[in-house]
């Protein structure tokens, strides 16, 4: 480019501060002038380029003005036009100008910044560079890249289009004609149009047109550019395409992704990371060269950037300590301008890593961010952030705290979800404030009718947890309990009969209905929910219940570990179990298991009351 400076001003037309043209800015200038006419502008910014163009010349201390338009600016239309940007003839006159705008700002900065170690042009230099009034006039080749008229015309009728099935019915038209550019277009125009109206896909998915869409993608995939290729991946995993589906189509992406990962720009990085943790793909070379590219260019990541990859990789289970180590340090000072879905799923990505030593620095940070901002965040990101916290088990009093207020202050806006999910949380983190419990009970006599089974038993598991006893809201979750006990399952059962028994809370009519699910299916529960049930209906349910757990136990009797041998036999401590009884003595003799001095005991007792000698 050493002769570009010359060349392409005089092309134009253009008086040039001649002191712009020393060797120490040619290359600077040679790099914007170029890279500018690959950027026409539209006709919004015509305004600034105009004030900016006259305040470098104002800068310079020279005029700089403009001739005429030459050939070249068609050119720049008609490629503006290939990649379906908007372009008018009023537009085409000012891209001279944006390039010297351009140009001069850059050279100034980079002098400016650069006096003590650039060398400036001697007079002589000056005087043997051409000025662009004498140089001869010679036109800049046009490019080599011809333009498809055809294609430019489909990117508009696509980009004209409102709706997905009306680009579908395009593809369906005139797909035949489509290029790369255009399948590109239209495979992301379409996820684009189905994501921003929240519609299910799988109609579209099942049209014919998209079908031969993907198919035509398929074929001409390797011809995408980069920006193609990640809005390729974008729009599969945003439309939820099943790779099974479509292998080959998947199969092409991952190995023309592979190939181009380092030219990808930031965001073509990150969407493809969460498009490949989306479409459930496991690539650990593809994502290991995502992890090297991403970390070259973190700082240049948004925080929608930072949170998806964050997602991505914890998604996969692909371990990326390095990565996830310079995104927290990025993260960390710009964590005010997280939004609260960026916010939830950043913390959820390190919670899921589950390296809560590590992280620690992190955590804190964004649980002191949080305290500050739970007036601004909604109820459902706050109470996302305390589950986060809680799956990794870091706790951090001032943020609870403030999390505490919000929910007293302003209990409204939240769902029965996150009501059982806070409570949860609390539970998990064992953190008893009787602001928020008390909260928690008059929340849960309004939102109990929109309980599901789970959220129910995360409510009772967590009051019994921190040992609080609402007696009106216990009786809203075991009516609503009962009602549902048909769709509840094993775990959910086990939790509230625990839940009620730990409480000391007798709900006759749940503890018979509860039982009645038990005695049909018991079979189904695992060891765990075995000594729940059980220990809960010893002490308040029915005998066909309990009967139907001894037998359920007797199948999966090595499933128990030694401390739940000695609950299960506590809970048995009867003559009519004396056989069960008999096989936990025999299971404890054999795994040779050494117990406490209480679980002794208590196991001597229980074989004592069902007339079983102890071991």
């Amino acid at each position: 480019h050493a002769q570009t400076l010359a060349v392409v001003p005089a092309a134009y037309g253009l008086t040039v501060p001649r002191r712009l043209y020393s060797c120490a800015h040619r290359t600077v200038l040679s790099a914007c002038v170029c890279s500018t006419f690959r950027h026409p502008t539209t006709n919004l910014t015509i305004m600034f380029i105009r004030i900016i163009t006259v305040l470098a010349a104002a800068a310079v201390g020279e005029e700089m003005t403009r001739i005429h338009v030459s050939e070249r600016e068609m050119e720049a239309s008609d490629y503006a036009q290939a990649k379906g940007e908007a372009y008018t003839e009023e537009s085409a006159s000012f891209v001279p100008e944006l390039a010297l705008c351009v140009a001069c700002a850059a050279a100034l900065h980079w002098s400016s910044s650069k006096k003590s170690v650039v060398k400036q042009a001697s007079p002589e230099e000056i005087k043997q560079t051409p000025s662009p009034r004498q140089a001869p006039v010679r036109r800049v080749p046009p490019t080599d890249r011809r333009v498809d008229r055809a294609a430019v015309q489909n990117n508009h009728k696509i980009c004209a289009c409102d709706r997905a099935e009306e680009i579908l019915s395009l593809v369906g038209e005139i797909g035949h004609t489509f290029n790369e550019v255009n399948l590109a277009t239209a495979l992301h125009r379409v996820a684009k149009h189905c994501k921003r109206s929240r519609r299910d896909s799988a109609p579209l998915l099942a049209r014919p047109e998209m079908e031969t869409l993907l198919t035509m993608a398929t074929a001409r995939l390797p011809d995408f550019n980069v920006q193609g290729v990640s809005n390729a991946f974008w729009a599969l995993a945003t439309l939820k395409v099943a790779p099974e589906n479509h292998p080959e189509l998947v199969a092409q992406l991952r190995t023309v992704a592979a190939g181009r990962v380092a030219e990808f720009q930031p965001q073509g990085l990150a969407n493809t990371a969460w498009a490949c943790a989306t479409l459930g793909i496991q690539d650990p070379a593809l994502m290991e060269q995502l992890s090297l590219s991403c970390l070259k260019s973190l700082n240049a990541f948004n925080t929608q950037d930072l949170a998806n990859v964050a997602w991505a990789f914890a998604t996969v289970h692909h371990t990326a300590d390095d990565l996830f180590t310079a995104i927290a340090a990025a993260a960390i000072p710009q964590l005010d301008q997280f939004n609260p879905q960026e916010l939830s799923n950043i913390v959820w990505s390190f919670k899921a890593r589950r390296q809560p030593q590590q992280d620690a620095k992190f955590f804190v940070a964004v649980a002191e961010c949080a305290a500050t901002r739970t007036g601004a965040l909604p109820m459902s990101a706050l109470v996302n952030l305390v589950w986060s916290f809680a799956s990794a088990g870091v706790t951090h009093k001032g943020f609870l705290e403030a999390v505490t207020n919000a929910v007293v202050g302003r209990s409204g806006g939240m769902t029965a979800q996150d009501l059982a999910t806070l409570l949860w949380s609390a539970a998990t983190l064992k953190y008893r404030d009787e602001r928020l419990l008390e909260a928690a009970g008059s929340l849960i006599l309004r939102l109990a009718p929109e309980m599901t089974g789970h959220d129910i038993s995360n409510a009772v598991w967590a009051l019994a947890t921190l040992r609080y006893r609402h007696r009106a809201a216990l009786d809203r979750l075991a009516e609503e309990a009962l009602a549902q006990r048909a769709r509840l399952q094993p775990q959910a059962v086990s939790n509230v009969l625990w839940g009620f028994a730990t409480v000391g809370h007798a709900h006759k009519e749940m503890f018979v209905g509860l039982g009645e699910v038990l005695i049909t299916q018991a079979p189904r529960y695992n060891a765990a929910q075995i000594v729940a049930s059980a220990t809960a209906m010893s002490k308040h349910g029915s005998p066909e219940a309990m009967a139907a757990l001894a037998s359920a136990a007797s199948q999966i009797l090595p499933n128990f570990n030694p401390n739940a041998l000695v609950t299960l036999a506590d809970s048995f401590a009867a003559p009519q179990y004396a056989g069960l009884l008999r096989e936990i003595r025999s299971r404890l003799q054999e795994i040779g298991a050494r117990l406490a001095q209480r679980q002794e005991a208590m196991l001597s007792q229980a074989m004592a009351s069902a007339g079983v000698d102890a071991c």
